[in-house]
């Protein structure tokens, strides 16, 4: 989530041209409405205003919008509900919030509510501007309607690339959005888990509403069953109105829970209740509820370890594995380098109105490197390439090194060695934690790796690392 990102435009780069917009915009206080008509005024914009919730309401109503500017509090309503409102008139209507003070819970629910720009007063023009112009660009290119952009590869999945994987991963997507089993997508972080769970929603019968996105992690455990299932006034202590939880608001839609091995084993059970038919109970209430939603989970976690060691449900795994989608690092297909990359620079150069290019030895560089997070490190280190580059519009290998810390661009061969040095010395991270993590099980480690049980032994003893070492927590606590 955004706030106040001033930050990475600067003044010599250029923005998405606002002209023809149509802004709704809603908030109680006339300074505001002035912030905002100035810009209108200079970049060609119109502008619905209303000071509160029914006049937005009269608004929507009448008028068609590209974009919702909303304070979070209003004489006659709260943000969320105003939110909630606007999703079920216009889905796919893009929301930027406006709010005196942001913390990290009040950051939570906009992100549970599909809101991912926040402006905190008091804020500039050029803040704003600059909100505006980022949001509109990710719906337009990413959100919207699924396609990401008119390159080789970018079908109606939105996932990019021609490797043997990517076809396998599309043919999977493209069954699984016919049906509304549960499916569990796994792997590595960074690889794209949320997007294939929103390339499955858009494509399956729920696609006319707004797929809820929910990070298990980031909610503490005491609060599960509230979040989750809501609560009635006078509940408990500060429950001072009755709340709709999370299934409650999926109703109809897909139901996206990443990082789901992080639920607590009560939640586990309760959850599973819920994907059985038995319904649920708002806390402080008696009634069962049912609801109609597709579950879809993520986890970078080897849940089946999880089992063994009491940490996650059986019955559950089996569950959400109705179907699976496995993914796999970018290093093991790498021939989708090349495609990624034109596509993040894209997508910056529809930002910054600037067309980039990248020299074939930048790409030989970028092509080598191990990747350790991903497809997301490889589209945060593009956006880097391109703010680096912004002047030329060429990214070049000299500029590598600003965004990759001890990769080597020089031609003497010792660019090469401190490249090589640096693979190794991850590498050998990478491994010990594996084995940390699983206590010396090699195939645990292998399976997490997404490599063969022998390879994995095979590079343990190339790299001097002995899994024995990283059993003794084990045997110490049996």
């Amino acid at each position: 989530m955004t706030l106040n990102a001033e930050m990475t435009m600067t003044d010599t780069e250029h923005y998405p041209d606002l002209a023809g917009i149509r802004l709704l915009l809603v908030d109680d206080e006339v300074a505001i409405h002035d912030v905002v008509d100035g810009i209108a005024e200079q970049d060609g914009f119109t502008i619905e205003h209303a000071f509160s919730f029914k006049e937005m309401e009269r608004k929507i109503t009448d008028t068609t919008f590209d974009i919702a500017l909303v304070d979070m509090v209003l004489p006659d309503a709260g943000g969320l509900d105003i939110i909630r409102y606007l999703r079920k008139r216009v889905s796919s209507l893009p929301v930027i919030v406006i709010t005196g003070h942001a913390d990290q819970e009040m950051a939570y629910k906009l992100e549970c509510a599909g809101v991912l720009q926040v402006l905190t007063k008091p804020f500039s023009q050029a803040q704003l501007r600059f909100t505006l112009c980022k949001e509109l660009v990710r719906c337009r290119t990413v959100a919207a309607e699924g396609v990401l952009t008119p390159l080789d590869g970018a079908t109606e999945t939105g996932l990019i690339g021609t490797s043997d994987y990517m076809k396998a991963l599309r043919e999977k997507i493209a069954v699984f959005s016919q049906s509304d089993l549960p499916v569990l997508v796994q792997g590595p972080t960074g690889t794209g888990k949320e997007i294939i769970a929103g390339a499955i929603h858009r494509m399956s019968a729920r696609n006319s509403r707004t797929m809820m996105i929910i990070n298990s992690a980031a909610i503490p455990e005491h609060l599960e069953e509230s979040e989750f299932f809501g609560h009635a006034r006078g509940a408990f202590t500060g429950a001072q109105e009755d709340k709709h939880g999370i299934v409650e608001c999926a109703e109809g839609s897909t139901l996206f829970l990443d990082e789901v091995g992080e639920l607590s084993l009560r939640m586990q059970a309760k959850l599973l209740r819920v994907l059985d038919g038995y319904g649920y109970m708002r806390v402080g209430e008696t009634r069962i509820r049912t609801t109609d939603f597709r579950l879809i989970s993520a986890t970078n976690r080897l849940l089946a370890g999880m089992i063994g060691d009491g940490r996650f449900r059986e019955d559950l795994y089996f569950r959400l594995k109705s179907g699976i989608i496995e993914t796999m690092p970018l290093a093991a297909h790498r021939e989708d380098i090349p495609q990624l990359v034109r596509h993040f620079l894209y997508e910056s150069g529809m930002l910054r109105k600037t067309e980039y290019v990248i020299t074939g030895k930048a790409m030989g560089l970028l092509l080598g490197y191990h990747w350790p997070g991903n497809i997301r490190e490889l589209r945060n280190v593009v956006e880097s390439l391109c703010v680096i580059n912004r002047r030329t519009g060429t990214v070049t290998a000299e500029s590598i090194g600003w965004a990759i810390s001890g990769i080597g661009t020089g031609e003497t061969g010792e660019g090469d060695k401190g490249f090589s040095a640096a693979k190794t010395e991850f590498e050998k991270k990478y491994y010990i934690s594996l084995l940390a993590r699983h206590n010396g099980n090699i195939t645990a480690c292998a399976h997490e790796a997404h490599v063969d049980r022998p390879n994995f032994s095979r590079k343990l003893r190339a790299l001097g690392i002995n899994a024995a070492d990283y059993r003794v927590r084990r045997q110490q606590h049996s």
